[in-house]
């Protein structure tokens, strides 16, 4: 390899949110390793939220080329959802499990037809607007600029559709596939945030994933169980072209942070991040178990979501038993100053096999969490590795209870004895450029 890489990820700064700071951070921190990073990404992007001091934190060595696209607006997006009857995940509607046998929820007419249709036109997502011209972008980029590997983020998932014709074009090059998400089981099984899918959708999924696995050299998973998930969907690839390269936190972005939380009642207990409805990230566990706490101790709890509500989560926070503090999404270091105050830090994972971007950044700044997640995954794990904090299964309110009413005893004078005692090494590990440089290697970037 000559050490050139170009980076392929439509989420990039000025777009904010969590599915950004990945791929920003392997443009960041890859340089450090020996290579040489281009970055491919759209040029102004369809995002729900904006982040433009995130672009200054991009090395000048790095550079950045931008493809146009014509896509909807996201409240024209929106509207065609309402038009459809999209189902709405959330407590009191939820939506069924889709399931490779999944078909159309009930619809009639002409929103079952539009429906249909839509979704054969937008295969696999709306970004696959982008993917044309992008392509033709990233050709010429590999050429001029004599580059040899490239680095697909994805989400969203049309980015696999470079995969198979860059391969075709040059069979040298080293293509890496890095998965931030599983695609076919957790995005569509369990996440659903585009209600349940057709089987025409499922089967084109699991053919377009197959091409664009089939045509990497490396395919990077974000958790262990989402890497034995790929490496047993596809028996017939080598083991060793499936990765697991964890989330991570930036050191640079939490070098002012200063932990600063009042001596004296209420705990604050803070939720970074998009809040949903949808089963996986949902805080109704955790309001159940705040509402079934005494009166004298629920009123001594302020808890705050610091982030975008999405529309299905809006009714979860109205008239709650408990303070609550919403400040709306905010850009990066403006929600980390917001972060220094709090005695407890709250992360809501509703499966096993996931973890959470914000887990480390949680980590990373030594405020204890309290995790509601099942007992035995991912995020158990890392907590017991690193001795970050609490877990409480979400079907357990009486085991949340608990574990709010030991965070608060310990941050308030009465603390328990090992309860937080995070592991500064275990942390460490999980620094964005310490993995930036295990993806150079294990990937093999920098083989001559």
């Amino acid at each position: 390899m000559n050490g050139r890489l170009l980076l392929i990820s439509y989420m990039f700064p000025p777009a904010g949110g969590v599915g950004v700071h990945r791929p920003l951070s392997q443009a960041r921190y890859l340089p450090r390793s020996g290579l040489s990073v281009t970055v491919l990404t759209v040029k102004d992007p369809i995002a729900h939220v904006y982040d433009a001091a995130l672009e200054k934190t991009i090395p000048p060595e790095v550079r950045v080329y931008h493809a146009a696209a014509i896509e909807p607006p996201y409240a024209l997006r929106q509207r065609v959802r309402h038009f459809l009857g999209r189902p709405q995940t959330g407590p009191e509607t939820p939506s069924a499990p889709a399931t490779p046998n999944a078909s159309f929820p009930p619809r009639r007419g002409l929103r079952r037809w539009t429906h249909a249709l839509l979704e054969r036109i937008f295969f696999p997502d709306l970004q696959i607007l982008w993917v044309r011209p992008a392509l033709r972008e990233a050709i010429r980029l590999i050429e001029t600029g004599d580059i040899g590997s490239v680095l697909i983020s994805a989400p969203p998932y049309s980015l696999l559709c470079f995969a198979a014709p860059l391969r075709r074009r040059f069979p040298g090059l080293r293509i890496i596939l890095d998965l931030r998400d599983e695609w076919l089981q957790y995005h569509f099984q369990e996440l659903q945030f585009d209600g349940p899918v057709s089987n025409w959708k499922l089967s084109h999924a699991a053919r377009l994933e197959a091409a664009a696995v089939a045509a990497a050299d490396s395919v990077v998973t974000v958790t262990p169980p989402w890497q034995a998930v790929m490496r047993d969907r596809y028996p017939r690839q080598p083991a060793s072209k499936f990765l697991c390269i964890p989330n991570g936190y930036d050191p640079d972005a939490l070098r002012g942070f200063r932990r600063r939380p009042p001596a004296v009642p209420p705990l604050i207990v803070s939720y970074l991040g998009t809040l949903h409805a949808n089963p996986v990230y949902s805080p109704q566990p955790y309001f159940d178990a705040l509402d079934a706490l005494p009166e004298s101790c629920r009123d001594r709890i302020e808890t705050r979501f610091i982030g975008r509500v999405a529309a299905d989560a809006a009714p979860l926070l109205a008239a709650r038993r408990s303070r609550i503090v919403q400040t709306g999404f905010l850009p990066q270091q403006e929600a980390f100053r917001q972060l220094e105050t709090s005695h407890c830090l709250l992360l809501l994972i509703g499966t096993a096999t996931a973890h959470s971007g914000k887990l480390f950044e949680y980590l990373a700044m030594g405020i204890p969490i309290l995790a509601v997640t099942p007992r035995g995954g991912e995020v158990e794990r890392v907590l017991a590795e690193t001795r970050g904090g609490l877990c409480a299964p979400p079907d357990d309110p009486a085991a949340i209870g608990r574990a709010l009413q030991q965070i608060y005893h310990s941050s308030f004078g009465q603390p328990g004895a090992g309860l937080f005692a995070p592991d500064p090494d275990s942390v460490a590990a999980y620094s964005r450029e310490r993995l930036a440089a295990e993806l150079a290697r294990a990937t093999g970037l920098l083989d001559e």
